[in-house]
């Protein structure tokens, strides 16, 4: 870490390896940047060496993905434009369209340790990720309703399903307003566009369904254990190349 300016580290599950590259940034002066979604070891981190890399100089800059960057960005430039014009920012909708994307290796491995209770759980000790205020925000936007039904987007016009990050921009998206400035009634709805809404596909409503039947069944698949075992044995040589287009 001593031999550059910044760090970029790409290697998860966090949990497993992230904290001696967080580390070695805050005692060797290197900025830090990470593509985690793992909110309790982000809040750890943030406990064990958040006063640490300020005295230092160091910025820490975990979620720097292409899940949550685009959320936490689209909140605070609406949310500013907003103020500059004297008004507030009420409600945040967002509708995410992705194309061409996959699940790297280090994802698929943190689902799994999730699962098997193998995860960077919250300790007792560990700081909460963003003030008690915003708690009711966050219930409010990971309802269990709005991951196994599709809601309709005045602003796309379509149908939209489950955005499966949410439970981690949701978070992000809490710690930030509190940070910004953007009060506590603030509501947030994180969603997905799964298809370009036409009359003949019923404005989203035939793929947003499937779609959401599709998670709900690798959701139970996750519970399974000789689904797990599988899926760990294919982990051993599967590597997501990327998509430079998506």
């Amino acid at each position: 870490a001593r031999s550059t300016r910044v760090l970029v580290s790409c290697a998860g599950p966090f949990g497993r390896y992230g904290e001696a590259a967080v580390k070695a940034c805050v005692r060797g002066g290197s900025h830090y940047l990470d593509i985690t979604g793992e909110v309790p070891w982000v809040a750890r981190m943030a406990g064990k060496y958040g006063d640490e890399a300020k005295k230092n100089g160091v910025a820490l800059l975990p979620f720097s993905g292409y899940d949550c960057v685009p959320a936490e960005i689209g909140m605070n430039l609406v949310g500013q434009a907003l103020k500059a014009k004297g008004a507030e920012m009420g409600k945040l909708d967002l509708s995410f369209l992705g194309e061409g994307a996959g699940f790297p290796r280090g994802t698929l491995e943190t689902i799994l340790d999730e699962v098997e209770g193998k995860s960077s759980d919250r300790n007792d000790g560990d700081p909460h990720f963003y003030p008690k205020e915003y708690r009711a925000l966050a219930k409010a936007a990971l309802s269990p309703l709005s991951f196994v039904l599709p809601k309709w987007s005045s602003n796309v016009s379509s149908f939209t399903g489950p955005n499966f990050m949410a439970a981690v921009n949701i978070p992000v998206l809490c710690r930030s307003a509190a940070t910004i400035g953007f009060g506590p009634e603030l509501s947030v709805s994180d969603r997905s566009l799964i298809s370009r809404p036409t009359a003949l596909n019923l404005y989203g409503l035939i793929a947003t369904q499937m779609y959401i039947t599709a998670l709900v069944f690798v959701g139970l698949s996750f519970v399974l254990p000789p689904f797990r075992w599988w899926l760990r044995r294919k982990l051993q040589t599967y590597s997501y190349p990327g998509n430079i287009e998506g």
